[in-house]
């Protein structure tokens, strides 16, 4: 139960015992657009070591003031992949990904990490990864790609002043891992790798980001697990509230904390206390007392100052490029309006060579120019030179191994 100061967008929590007004279903993914979405304020990962069954699913309920002051029912449930839920290493990846797709300017649908060595060394920097490590990496992206969401009332429309609901949505729909077969035969990896965001997820994160911070990288790989989705969850309130409070049972079924009542209350308090001691720039003080009107448990997190919003991170300067690179580069930047993807056309140049990148070029300015004005025309110039050069380098023996989101669901 949240009992600070109602802010747009954030509404306080009343009492669950009241009455409930149903979400109106969004008629469309452009309607879910528009939705103010954390996925900071739900749970989708599991961190306690219990073991649970296919049917335990994780399922987050509570109450808020909605429109014109009447109580609201809010339903947030997770399926699981085929593997299960997550834990601490999904989490981190998925906070990883943010950052990947932050730098690149939250352009298109998909998320490039170049190698699945460099995504992992994101958290391990200067570390080799070993084959358990890759392999903990793979079933990371294949449970993210598994999950599917489905919502009620969880998703504040700014538009219609009215809540709404969204059923059997997902993060993202495939993950595409290149390689090329080397000397020896083994398959080496090439550093274009890339996750791909649905188109639900993608148009909110546009707007917002996975998550808001106020943090960097460096900072959230030093947390423990409970204490990195802690800062997440502050972060997401503390952008507009001062004082967060809420009753203990509803926090810890929102990060998750499982477990008894009173070791879940201890936990919370370690993972508080662990973020002012190591310096998380958004909290100032952590109480939790027994609420004077109700008896129950209540957490209260005091915000220390405004939380900066994360920063577009600078694109990469190509002034240091032979002058024959740099105009050519140069060029595919002004023709896709796709600066944040820099380092993937260098990257392609590399592979390819100069001719064919400038061949690929020649081709988007032809298809360009044959749709201009057409129901056809290319929206993504970016993501069709993308496309053109994976085809490209498949000519020249390179595989993009395809894992598909449908493969990784326990639901059909």
């Amino acid at each position: 139960m949240s009992l600070g100061t109602e802010t747009a967008g954030e509404r306080p929590r009343t009492n669950p015992s009241l009455g409930q007004k149903r979400a109106a279903p969004l008629s469309s993914e452009k309607d879910f657009a528009r939705y103010d979405h954390g996925l900071a304020e739900f749970p989708a990962f599991r961190f306690g070591r219990r073991r649970r069954t296919a049917t335990e699913l994780i399922e987050f309920r509570d109450t808020i003031r909605g429109p014109n002051g009447r109580p609201l029912h809010r339903k947030w449930t997770v399926h699981p992949s085929r593997f299960g839920y997550g834990g601490a290493t999904t989490q981190a990846l998925l906070f990883d990904l943010h950052e990947c797709w932050r730098e690149q300017g939250f352009n298109g649908n998909r998320i490039y990490f170049g190698t699945l060595r460099k995504l992992y060394q994101r958290q391990h920097p200067g570390t080799a990864p070993s084959k358990s490590d890759y392999e903990r990496l793979r079933r990371d992206l294949a449970i993210l790609c598994g999950y599917v969401f489905h919502c009620d009332n969880a998703f504040w429309d700014p538009v219609t002043k009215n809540y709404g609901r969204m059923n059997d949505w997902s993060l993202f729909t495939a993950w595409f891992e290149p390689s090329k077969r080397g000397d020896g035969g083994r398959q080496e990896e090439l550093p274009f790798g890339f996750i791909e965001v649905s188109d639900t997820f993608s148009r909110v994160a546009k707007e917002r980001g996975f998550f808001v911070t106020g943090f960097d990288a460096d900072f959230f790989h030093s947390l423990r697990p409970l204490e990195q989705r802690l800062a997440l969850y502050l972060s997401k309130f503390f952008a507009s509230q001062t004082v967060h409070r809420r009753f203990a049972s509803d926090i810890c079924a929102a990060l998750p904390i499982e477990g008894q009542p009173n070791k879940q209350r201890h936990n919370l308090k370690l993972a508080a206390e662990g973020l002012i001691e190591k310096g998380y720039p958004n909290l100032e003080a952590f109480k939790i007392g027994r609420h004077a009107g109700t008896g129950n448990w209540l957490a209260s997190f005091k915000r220390k100052e405004q939380v900066a919003q994360d920063r577009q991170v600078a694109v990469p300067s190509i002034e240091s490029l032979p002058e024959d690179v740099r105009h050519l580069i140069g060029d595919v930047i002004e023709l896709t309006n796709d600066p944040g993807s820099t380092k993937l056309w260098l990257k392609y140049t590399r592979l390819l060579g100069p001719d064919a990148m400038r061949f690929a070029l020649a081709d988007l300015k032809s298809e360009t120019l044959s749709r201009s004005g057409g129901a056809e025309t290319i929206k993504n110039r970016g993501a069709w030179l993308n496309t053109k050069l994976q085809e490209m380098a498949k000519e020249r023996g390179v595989s993009f191994e395809r894992h598909d989101a449908k493969d990784y669901r326990a639901r059909p």
